[in-house]
């Protein structure tokens, strides 16, 4: 909590009048960043659902998790983890080392080398024969992706 708050509770009640706008019905006080303190600039009124997304354990250190890019790190992790990701040829593809355990590195990759998503594409490899690994993966729009995945086997 801000210092000067910690002993003039009143003080923290006209901060909130003279700076919130009337607390909407069915809302609560809430810390912007959850991991600043209860200060000016970091207070508003949330809603129960924003409130929820807005835990420490809803969100990751990145603070990316409901970003597609993340999601679809994530899954390429869990289909290499289990068998799915494979060549045409049915053998396994592995993932660049650094980006096995770093979503940062990974992002800043795809950041600095293939910019932001273009709407409808799909992050997937270029050469389905190979890795995933840089300079093998390309932003594809959804309709060429589904053409170039390999069969199931």
């Amino acid at each position: 909590m801000f210092s000067a708050w910690l002993d003039d509770c009143p003080s923290f009640i006209l901060w909130i009048q003279e700076n919130l706008e009337e607390r909407p019905q069915g809302y609560s006080l809430d810390r912007i960043n959850n991991d600043g303190d209860y200060e000016p600039g970091n207070l508003r009124w949330a809603s129960r659902k924003t409130q929820n997304g807005n835990r420490r354990r809803a969100r990751n250190y990145h603070g990316e998790i409901r970003e597609y890019q993340y999601k679809r790190w994530s899954t390429l992790k869990t289909e290499l983890k289990n068998g799915l990701c494979r060549t045409t040829y049915g053998e396994p593809v592995e993932m660049f080392g650094p980006w096995k355990t770093d979503y940062r590195v990974f992002a800043e990759w795809v950041r600095d080398n293939l910019g932001p998503r273009p709407d409808g594409a799909t992050l997937t490899r270029l050469n389905m024969d190979g890795d995933i690994e840089p300079g093998n993966l390309a932003w594809i729009v959804n309709a060429k992706y589904r053409k170039r995945k390999p069969a199931k086997m």
